[in-house]
């Protein structure tokens, strides 16, 4: 699992890309309609979704987190609700919004549980998951307080989330480069013995030599030289 997930580490940096770029959205146009609100919303959640689900691309369906999977499934319906639906009152879009944002947060928490033993990252997403519930809880509250009270604090939620994905994603980054090394040059940088024979070049010597007596031939024998008496 740590292996699929630290090499789609680009899809939680792009998550947290999307969900800053969100945010300053939101920010910036404080005063937009329950339409637009809604539209941006959509747009927003279609794109986090198809990013969820492609972090868990090349993962073998047994250690597969299906919770991230889910979540991105999830993630793109609520996004077609937003875009489809015509919003005209600011609560509705409030309660849809603090459905997707609850939904986040329980399918974080499930794969911070998930990934607890594989990954340095279980501690910023089981604080995504916390946040997530109580800005949820928040946000259903906060259309009686206003139209501007509901957009900044859905910002802060996506500045939030955006932050923390972004976290995940570099930390998957530099194990996903550790690993490789490791795999490359061996653990802290120890080389691998080769393993390719080393040639032995051996001295041959031409056939019917001195001295060589080849299989089946009887060895010839040197004339002895005779003494005469003097």
């Amino acid at each position: 699992m740590e292996a699929s997930l630290s090499r789609n580490w680009w899809a939680f940096v792009m998550r947290g890309a999307i969900a800053l770029t969100f945010a300053m959205i939101v920010f910036a146009w404080s005063e937009a309609s329950p339409v637009s609100l809604a539209r941006i919303f959509g747009v927003f959640a279609i794109a986090e979704g198809a990013l969820a689900i492609g972090a868990t691309m090349g993962s073998p369906p047994s250690e597969r987190p299906w919770a991230l999977t889910i979540e991105g499934t999830i993630g793109i319906a609520f996004g077609v609700v937003g875009l489809v639906a015509p919003f005209r009152s600011l609560t509705v879009v409030a309660w849809l919004i603090a459905s997707w944002i609850a939904t986040v947060g329980l399918l974080e928490g499930a794969t911070a549980l998930r990934v607890r033993r594989h990954l340095a990252t279980p501690r910023v997403l089981a604080a995504l998951a916390v946040v997530s519930l109580i800005a949820a809880a928040a946000l259903i509250m906060t259309p009686r307080l206003g139209e501007i009270v509901t957009v900044w604090l859905l910002g802060a939620w996506s500045a939030f989330l955006g932050a923390a994905t972004f976290i995940v994603g570099m930390v998957l980054r530099r194990e996903d480069h550790e690993r490789t090394f490791d795999a490359t040059y061996g653990p802290l940088g120890t080389t691998q013995p080769s393993l390719t024979p080393v040639p032995v070049l051996r001295a041959s010597r031409a056939p019917g030599a001195l001295g060589r007596t080849s299989r089946g031939s009887i060895p010839q024998q040197l004339p002895r030289r005779e003494s005469h008496p003097t």
